[in-house]
């Protein structure tokens, strides 16, 4: 059984001399940015030996990348952490991997479609099934099921087009 790898950010520069990767990290494993740590980049397995942070962005150096030269061949690559290497910290909080795709029904057990992206907002997530926007909250979210792949949600007017 192959080990399933999860997106933590994208390489989008360097910064400085010493080959400090810029990173767009994904907000829900920033926490995961830490020296030690280790990460998949380009097919290759990285550690971290430092992070610092400017704005939204992470600033990562890794152990044996030292230069602005070597870091520029990761631009443009995903990072990527095996899934049982994250903790999620809570019991309301999924993988986006794991709920794309999963059908989306309301309270009734209507079918509204199944989710097709989680939009990643100021506020909280939201979840897109065509033209259906479901803020990723309890008060519209009411139970998710990923054994059986349904999602119930909570429908009010003006949430879906007649």
């Amino acid at each position: 059984m192959s080990t399933r790898l999860i997106s933590i950010g994208k390489v989008v520069g360097v910064f400085g001399l010493k080959g400090a990767l810029k990173i767009w990290p994904n907000p829900d494993y920033i926490d995961y940015f830490q020296p030690e740590n280790e990460v998949i980049v380009n097919e290759q397995s990285l550690t971290i030996s430092e992070v610092g942070w400017h704005k939204k962005q992470a600033r990562i150096w890794m152990e044996g990348v030292n230069k602005v030269e070597q870091a520029e061949q990761y631009i443009g690559f995903e990072l990527y952490v095996p899934k049982e290497k994250l903790s999620l910290s809570d019991e309301d909080e999924y993988y986006v991997e794991d709920l794309i795709g999963i059908n989306i029904v309301d309270e009734q057990g209507n079918s509204l479609g199944q989710l097709e992206e989680v939009m990643h907002m100021p506020a909280h997530d939201v979840y897109k099934s065509g033209d259906l926007m479901i803020p990723a909250v309890k008060e519209f979210v009411k139970k998710v099921d990923l054994k059986n792949r349904r999602m119930t949600v909570k429908i009010i007017e003006g949430m879906i087009e007649k």
